[in-house]
C-alpha cells in the first residue's frame, strides 16, 4: 500500500488529459529544483491560513510530484488515488474538513494511520491553458471546521499568485533563451513592451549591431523608436506592424506574426521585420518579439 494512494481499482482517464499532460509539460517544472519563490509562496499560505502542511502539486501521468512543500517530507507519490488527483480529475477545488467522515477517503491510508493521521484536506486547481495541471493544498492532523469560506478564497488567491509566479518564470526562461539564441547570429531580437500607441524596446539582443549596423544599434539602446531610424517612406509600415498586435478584436489573431520589409535611414539597406504578440488568456497584450534580418 502506497503512503499517498488508494487501492481501488483506477479511475477513468478524463478525455482532456492528453491536453492537460501537454499543458504541464510546457511548464517544465517537474523534476525542477527547488524555486524560492514557490517556496516563500507555500510558508506564507501556511502560515495565513494555520495550516501545519502546505504543498505545491504537479499532477502527472503517474505521480504526483511535489513541486513545493512545507510540513511534508515526500518529494513524489504514485498518482492513483491521491487526493489532489480528485481536485485536477474534477477541476473543481475540495474541501474535506474531516477526512475519517468522507466516505471517499475514509479508507485513505493516511487518514487510517493510528497516529497523527490526516483529517482536514483543502486544495485548488493550478490552470495553465485552460487545464488543471496541479494543486495549492493545505493539510492537517486535526478536524478544521473553522476553515470558512473567507480561508476558502483566501487558498484561491494563493493558487493565483502560485499560477502568475510560475508564468514569471516561463517568461524568463523565454527571454534567456533568446538571449542565447540571438547572440551571435545572423538574426537579432527586439522585445517591445504593450504600450497602445508608442510600444518601447525593453530588450535587445547582443548581436543587433552586427545584424542593424552600429548607428542604428547605439540610436535604439538610446532610445530612440524603431521607425524613426528607417526611411521615412517606410516609417508608417514599421509603426503598424507594432500596432497592429494591440488590436486583437479587430479581426486579428493572437500570436499572429507581421512581415514587414524597410530601409534603414543611414545606408539604406533592406531588413526584414517579423512581429509576434504575446497575449495572455483574455487576449491582452503583453509584449510585442522582432526579429531582424539583413
Amino acid at each position: 500500500m502506497n503512503p499517498i494512494g488508494h487501492t481501488e481499482g483506477p479511475l477513468p482517464e478524463p478525455s482532456q488529459e492528453p491536453s492537460r499532460l501537454r499543458a504541464l509539460s510546457r511548464l517544465e517544472l517537474l523534476d525542477s529544483p527547488p524555486d524560492p519563490e514557490l517556496d516563500r509562496l507555500t510558508a506564507v499560505t501556511a502560515a495565513s491560513l494555520g495550516m501545519p502542511i502546505c504543498l505545491i502539486t504537479l499532477v502527472d501521468r503517474d505521480r504526483i510530484w511535489f513541486k513545493s512543500k512545507v510540513g511534508f517530507d515526500l518529494a513524489e507519490a504514485p498518482r492513483h488515488g491521491s487526493l489532489c488527483t480528485h481536485v485536477v480529475d474534477d477541476r473543481h477545488a475540495l474541501l474535506c474538513p474531516d477526512l475519517s467522515q468522507d466516505s471517499r477517503f475514509s479508507h485513505h491510508p493516511l487518514v487510517r494511520r493510528s497516529q497523527g493521521g490526516l483529517r482536514f484536506y483543502a486544495g485548488t486547481p493550478l490552470w495553465f491553458n485552460d487545464q488543471a495541471v496541479g494543486t495549492l493544498c493545505v493539510m492537517d492532523n486535526r478536524t478544521r471546521p473553522d476553515f470558512d469560506a473567507a480561508r476558502q478564497a483566501l487558498l484561491a488567491d494563493f493558487a493565483q499568485v502560485v499560477c502568475d509566479s510560475i508564468r514569471s518564470r516561463q517568461v524568463k526562461l523565454t527571454a534567456e533563451r533568446e538571449r542565447a539564441l540571438f547572440s551571435d547570429g545572423p538574426v537579432a531580437a527586439l522585445v517591445w513592451d504593450n504600450h497602445p500607441t508608442q510600444p518601447r524596446i525593453k530588450h535587445r539582443s547582443d548581436n543587433l549591431a552586427k545584424v542593424i549596423g552600429p548607428e542604428v544599434a547605439m540610436a535604439l539602446t538610446a532610445g530612440a523608436s524603431l521607425d524613426t531610424c528607417v526611411d521615412p517612406r517606410d516609417a508608417a509600415d514599421v509603426r503598424m506592424a507594432l500596432l497592429s498586435h494591440s488590436h486583437v478584436g479587430a479581426g486579428l489573431q493572437p500570436h499572429a506574426q507581421n512581415q514587414t520589409r524597410f530601409r534603414l535611414n543611414v545606408d539604406g539597406r533592406w531588413i526584414q521585420l517579423i512581429t509576434v504578440g504575446d497575449h495572455d488568456a483574455q487576449g491582452k497584450l503583453q509584449r510585442i518579439r522582432g526579429y531582424l534580418s539583413d
